[in-house]
């Protein structure tokens, strides 16, 4: 298994007093990159691929997909809600959620209507159905959440969900640049 050597000095993020030329170097790096040889990427890798897949075969004894369950249990949670903010929320292209959407459509889980300040404009709600497939859904994912965290404490299972929490934080600050 690879090593992670965390640089020594100040908390990460916090400034330094040394002279340098370039802003950047005045924050020290979490970790001192050129000690990573992967194996972590490894790790959040098949982490990522085993969750999906145990989702995904959970979510098939609800009668829906993974992708079709996140829009619907992001459709559920607002009430009302237009594609273009699934979109955002979920981190989809807006013509996926589009998709997905009326694929719920059809089989009864969802119901859009227009706004009424702006006919062009749809927004979508669970139907009662719907809102039963997000409840059953559930149900499943909080067992694939507790498969993969058996033999973890409460307090682990805490502080995974915020070193989680910020890798995730962390990755979509370092994406917003590329996307503007």
């Amino acid at each position: 298994m690879g090593s992670w050597r965390v640089s020594p000095g100040l908390p990460v993020g916090e400034k330094d007093d040394d002279d340098c030329d370039d802003e950047r170097d005045h924050v020290r790096p979490p970790i001192d990159v050129v000690s990573f040889d992967g194996s972590l990427l490894r790790i959040l890798g098949a982490a990522s691929r085993a969750l999906s897949a145990r989702l995904s075969d959970e979510l098939q004894l609800v009668g829906v997909t993974s992708q079709q369950w996140l829009v619907l249990q992001e459709v559920a949670h607002a009430r009302y809600i237009e594609p273009s903010e699934v979109a955002k929320n979920l981190e989809m292209t807006r013509p996926t959620v589009t998709e997905i959407l009326r694929r719920l459509r059809e089989r009864g889980l969802v119901a859009s209507e227009t706004r009424s300040f702006d006919a062009r404009r749809r927004v979508h709600r669970p139907t009662s159905l719907g809102s039963q497939v997000v409840e059953r859904g559930l149900v499943h994912a909080n067992r694939v959440v507790g498969q993969a965290t058996v033999a973890m404490t409460q307090p682990d299972q805490v502080r995974l969900g915020e070193l989680l929490a910020q890798v995730s934080s962390n990755l979509a600050a370092a994406r917003k640049p590329s996307l503007e």
